[in-house]
């Protein structure tokens, strides 16, 4: 079996799926006041894909910027398993291969990005 882009970007990405379940985990655990805690015993009795919906509005920043990457690397594996991977959510074109070997969860085509920004 060779080894295609897709499954590359699916290693990639579950790999850094863990390491952002693991850092918000970890800043959770460091934070000094109770809603540190109380957020991680929530977290900790549902899937990692529920996480986002679970901490909205709960974050501040470093933690909500890790929680928006971890939607992003979600959403990225989704459409792997969809075979939707490498579609721009916006033009529905394909993405460029090097935007996605740069970045393996990224949404949006060069054009469609450059707009959105």
């Amino acid at each position: 079996m060779s080894i295609t882009p897709q499954i590359v970007a699916k290693q990639r990405l579950v790999a850094e799926l863990s390491e952002l379940e693991q850092q918000i985990k970890a800043e959770l655990r460091s934070e000094q006041h109770q809603l540190g805690t109380e957020l991680l015993m929530v977290l900790e009795q549902h899937l990692v894909s529920f996480w986002p919906d679970l901490t909205k509005g709960r974050l501040y920043w470093p933690l909500q910027k890790s929680m928006s990457r971890l939607e992003a690397v979600l959403a990225a594996l989704s459409q792997l398993d969809l075979n939707m991977y490498g579609i721009c959510a916006d033009c529905e074109k394909n993405i460029e291969p090097e935007r996605l070997l740069h970045d393996p969860a990224t949404q949006r085509c060069s054009r469609c990005q450059s707009l959105f920004k």
